[in-house]
């Protein structure tokens, strides 16, 4: 895992995981109520409502979540953190 930044007064971390075990330090670490913000890809549908659907652009965006539940997906080895929006562009 490398650590970009530490901030300890506010209790901020900026991290890249770089293997499989740190994303299970994550998991174990990350706990409800945190704050975790993370680039992510959304797709984009217009006129979706009245017209047939189409299949829409993807864009990257960088959102913060407020934590509800933290997940190790082992079939996937995916880490999954669900959570509400709190921030967003």
């Amino acid at each position: 895992m490398k650590i970009i930044h530490m901030d300890i007064k506010h209790g901020s971390v900026t991290l890249i995981p770089e293997t499989l075990d740190d994303f299970w330090v994550l998991y174990n670490v990350i706990e409800r109520g945190d704050t975790v913000y993370a680039r992510t890809r959304r797709e984009i549908r217009l006129n979706e409502r009245y017209s047939r659907p189409e299949k829409g652009r993807r864009i990257s965006a960088y959102l913060g979540l407020k934590v509800e539940d933290v997940k190790w997906d082992r079939s996937m080895n995916r880490l999954r953190i669900h959570g509400i929006i709190c921030e967003a562009p």
